[in-house]
């Protein structure tokens, strides 16, 4: 793959906001796309390489940085895990 004049490359770390533990899934568009195992993939939820199964605030997000800041492409490495539940962190 050549890299494009404006491409934004982005490493998610973290937990559940940021490991596919959204309750909608979506697509990131044709100009947006996933690193994982040494592959390009389409940015679709759940996204490879991270632990859960849902929906993505970043595939919501690349299509608004490409239309917003004038990027041409955005790659993505998601490498969250998700830990623990808000409910464990309620009192009570």
């Amino acid at each position: 793959m050549t890299a494009m004049k404006n491409q934004a490359r982005i490493l998610i770390l973290g937990q559940s906001n940021a490991a596919n533990h959204g309750p909608v899934r979506a697509n990131g568009g044709p100009h947006c796309r996933v690193f994982h195992q040494g592959s390009f993939l389409p940015a679709v939820d759940p996204l490879p390489g991270a632990s859960g199964g849902g929906g993505s605030v970043w595939t919501r997000f690349a299509p608004k940085l490409i239309a917003r800041q004038g990027v041409d492409e955005v790659i993505l490495v998601n490498l969250s895990h998700g830990g623990t539940a808000m409910a464990d962190w309620a009192p009570g």
